[in-house]
Order: structure tokens, then C-alpha cells, then sequence
């Protein structure tokens, strides 16, 4: 909720895994959230875009499959070579 300022004045925002799109439950301890920044030419941070953020829910992580899984997710993004 934005109050009249245009800020965020929820204490909590839930959050979604970025694989199976379900809603991570607050009590989830497992779960991972993660950014890659953009960067450019010379490595050097751009202030203009914070970069990508991801999310892996802990029932996807104890399956085994968050690599694999965030691995397609950076291809399909063009952020890896296949």
C-alpha cells in the first residue's frame, strides 16, 4: 500500500518464486532472494537500473533443482550462453 507521499508502508511484501511463479510463504526460511546487477562496458556498476532480482523458493531448493532450473532462467534472459 502507498501512503499519500507515494511511499510503501506495508511491513510485508510478499514475494513469488521466479521458477514456479507460487507466492513464497512468509515462514519459508529456505527461500533465497538474490540480484545480479547490470553493469556496464568497464564493470562498473549503472546507477540507472539495480539489476535483476530472483527468488527461489526452499521447496525448490531441496528438491535440488535451483540450478538447473535458474541456469534456464539465464539463458532465456540471454544472460548465458547454452
Amino acid at each position: 500500500m502507498l501512503n499519500e507521499e507515494k511511499k510503501v508502508v506495508d511491513l510485508f511484501i510478499p514475494r513469488k518464486c521466479s521458477v514456479t511463479k507460487r507466492v513464497v510463504a512468509h515462514n519459508d526460511h529456505a527461500s533465497v532472494q538474490f540480484t545480479i546487477p547490470k553493469v556496464n562496458q568497464q564493470g562498473v556498476l549503472d546507477k540507472d537500473n539495480a539489476g535483476d532480482t530472483f527468488v527461489l523458493s526452499g521447496r525448490l531448493r531441496m528438491q535440488g533443482q535451483a540450478d538447473k532450473e535458474m541456469n534456464k532462467i539465464f539463458i532465456q534472459r540471454q544472460m548465458l550462453k547454452a
